[in-house]
């Protein structure tokens, strides 16, 4: 503690309940092969959520890859916050969608959050098997309807310039999307980052993606399509700032 700059942050504070993920999708930071899972304890984010409030913050947001990671665990912070009397507001809560059911839609309306994400990436069976995304998209549906009624704001990622995705594939995860009951979309671009497992693949074994000029004309076709998610630079920057963060070896605080 004392680390804390309220001035660093506009309206939504973030913060993590743990680092890394347990799965290890190859294009994401949160996965990569030398990042362990770790969780702090309940009672280290207890004190940082005690903080936040003396602090008049009202707002949070989990920087946790997978937020949803243990229904147990989602059932201690609910304990844990009804303990010490506190009560916020949860944005951007993201969440794998096959482990998510209605029990832990339920845990986290009672935590407070108000808008929960679930990443798809891809439709193309071929694709998710390159990229290790270990999820079948009847899942994502599955998660979507077992939000909505608790939920008020649901959004599902997916990704353009995967490799070996063509213009046809991506288009079908985007009608796949809009059959959705989704309040927005989130429609990134491929960025290979250091220390994802997908940037350290063999250029030569990898199916080449879309052309950046295609890839830029698809997006622009999707954002007009849809709603799409456009958080504020500060927020991004503070997710990028949150994930260099999994990279320390030290041990989470019990």
């Amino acid at each position: 503690m004392g680390l804390f700059d309220l001035g660093r942050y506009s309206e939504i504070v973030m913060l993590l309940s743990a680092r890394g993920c347990p799965h290890a999708c190859t294009f994401c930071q949160w996965g990569g092969s030398n990042i362990p899972y770790r969780r702090h304890g309940l009672e280290y984010v207890a004190s940082e959520l005690k903080a936040l409030a003396r602090a008049g913050v009202r707002k949070i947001a989990f920087g946790d890859g997978t937020f949803n990671a243990s229904t147990a665990r989602l059932r201690g912070l609910r304990d844990v916050l009804a303990r010490e009397g506190l009560a916020f507001t949860i944005y951007d809560a993201d969440c794998r969608a096959d482990i998510f059911d209605e029990e832990q839609a339920l845990l986290l309306k009672e935590l407070g959050v108000v808008d929960v994400g679930f990443g798809l990436e891809s439709v193309n069976a071929r694709t998710l098997g390159l990229i290790k995304k270990a999820l079948d998209p009847r899942q994502v549906r599955r998660a979507v309807l077992a939000a909505r009624p608790h939920i008020p704001s649901i959004h599902v990622s997916m990704i353009v310039g995967l490799p070996g995705e063509t213009r046809q594939d991506i288009m079908a995860t985007a009608d796949f999307l809009g059959e959705l009951p989704l309040d927005y979309v989130g429609v990134n671009a491929l960025r290979l980052q250091e220390g994802t497992n997908l940037s350290a693949l063999d250029p030569a074994l990898t199916p080449p993606p879309l052309p950046p000029e295609e890839c830029q004309d698809v997006i622009e076709q999707l954002r007009r399509r849809f709603k799409i998610m456009n958080p504020h630079e500060q927020h991004l920057q503070m997710r990028r700032d949150l994930a260099l963060l999994v990279a320390n070896p030290g041990p989470c605080p019990a």
